[in-house]
């Protein structure tokens, strides 16, 4: 009598690992589902996304990603549920965004604004925020919005109009003199102010706007016969892109005559402008002293 071997049950751990090409097959069913692919697709943009990103309801906070935690110091579980109040310094911000991003939503179908967030401990930070309606006409299902944190950017630029400040009160008080930048094109035969200083006033009897607006109102104000000289110097400054240097005489709207110092350096601009910064200084009083020690000195060798 022969004797009969049971099959033994293979335990889960030990069946065969699936081949690649029923992987293939599991991925395809699933595809087969275009909501559960869309509904794939948004949360991994939702995790991956380098911004925050959230929805809200009546301004509840009903989702977000870790984006936000990472910038605000708050877990999900402290923001997700909480009034959006929560993420605001003073309700003054709070109001504010309420009434920018929703009046925008209104008019346009979206909102972005700028404004200041707070962090778990206290630190405010600049955030630049978008949001738009899942559905325009009915707000309740909800807001979605992204969230940039735009504070170092906010603190380059005051820092750059802090410097900007503090060079425009330097040249509008620099004494008997200006500041200028004049475009001069591609082929340096333009004069264009693009920034004239507060001293243009005194220097040349015109205003700010009025040389802005039209050069000439310097340019023809350099005395006749030192024209010539004022151009050949430019021309040789702009082929050699070197420093520019000279001297003339200035007669102005009222009839006086004094003389200026001209000084700048060319720069080559991305769009092939050459610009040139540079200053005017009134040196009519060392001019004077030079004439009469020259005359000085003619006297006494006689």
């Amino acid at each position: 009598m022969s004797t009969i071997k049971k099959k033994k049950d293979v335990p889960p751990r030990e069946q065969a690992p699936k081949t690649r090409a029923s992987y293939t097959k599991d991925v395809a069913c699933a595809h087969n589902d275009p909501d559960a692919a869309d509904r794939d697709r948004i949360l991994s943009i939702f995790r991956a996304a380098p911004s925050g990103i959230g929805m809200v309801v009546n301004r509840i906070i009903v989702d977000i990603n870790y984006r936000i935690c990472d910038m605000l110091g708050y877990s999900r579980e402290e923001l997700i549920g909480k009034s959006s109040r929560i993420l605001y310094p003073t309700q003054e911000d709070f109001d504010f965004v309420g009434k920018q991003k929703y009046g925008q939503i209104e008019r346009t179908g979206r909102g972005e604004v700028e404004t200041r967030w707070q962090k778990k401990d206290g630190t405010i930070i600049n955030v630049l925020l978008a949001s738009s309606p899942i559905d325009l006409k009915d707000l309740s299902k909800g807001v979605t919005f992204t969230a940039l944190d735009i504070t170092e950017r906010k603190r380059m630029e005051e820092a750059l109009r802090e410097s900007e400040s503090r060079i425009r009160s330097l040249s509008d008080n620099l004494p008997l003199g200006l500041v200028y930048q004049i475009d001069s094109g591609v082929d340096g035969k333009d004069r264009v102010f693009t920034y004239i200083s507060a001293g243009v006033k005194e220097m040349h009897e015109i205003s700010i706007s009025e040389a802005l607006k039209d050069s000439s109102k310097v340019y023809r104000q350099v005395h006749p016969e030192d024209r010539a000289t004022l151009v050949e110097h430019e021309r040789k400054s702009f082929e050699k892109m070197s420093h520019f240097k000279a001297e003339a005489r200035i007669i102005l709207p009222s009839g006086k005559m004094r003389w200026s110092l001209f000084c700048s350096a060319p720069r080559l601009m991305p769009n092939k402008h050459v610009v040139w910064d540079g200053v005017e200084i009134d040196i009519t009083e060392s001019k004077k002293s030079q004439e009469e020690r020259e005359s000085l000195q003619v006297q006494l060798a006689q």
